[in-house]
């Protein structure tokens, strides 16, 4: 499976997470979602990451 930095699995439920950092903030941002780790949740996940970029550069 191809791994995206952005995604990760929380250990406990099983989840994807999205993660991240932005400019100026010290902190890592974390998105939960209640997808379970499977190859078609990660490609949703993906397009959440990448409206996320969209949505960070234009702000």
């Amino acid at each position: 499976m191809d791994q995206d930095t952005w995604i990760y699995t929380n250990k406990r439920p099983g989840n994807l997470v999205l993660r991240f950092r932005v400019k100026g903030f010290e902190k890592q941002f974390f998105v939960g979602t209640s997808l379970a780790d499977k190859l078609r949740n990660r490609e949703l996940v993906g397009v959440r990451r990448v409206r996320t970029v969209e949505c960070l550069s234009i702000a």
